[in-house]
């Protein structure tokens, strides 16, 4: 099974281009600083279920040609 590897980091970076990263970051239920701590690379990657949040959030607000820009072969 190939499993896809996403750019977190790049999608936080591209999040923080439509608003403030840390209401993102609240919506999603985590702490203010969660999505900085994730472009800053402090963590490898979200539990599977923030992660999905994470995905559909940029799909929202960037597009789905974005969004595919970001997984990782």
């Amino acid at each position: 099974m190939n499993k896809k590897i996403v750019d977190w980091q790049q999608l936080a970076l591209n999040l923080r281009r439509h608003g403030s990263l840390e209401t993102y970051s609240l919506r999603l239920g985590k702490s203010e600083g969660y999505l900085y701590d994730m472009a800053r690379e402090k963590f490898n990657e979200p539990s599977h279920s923030v992660g999905d949040a994470l995905l559909r959030m940029h799909t929202a607000l960037c597009g789905e040609a974005s969004t595919h820009k970001l997984y990782k072969r």
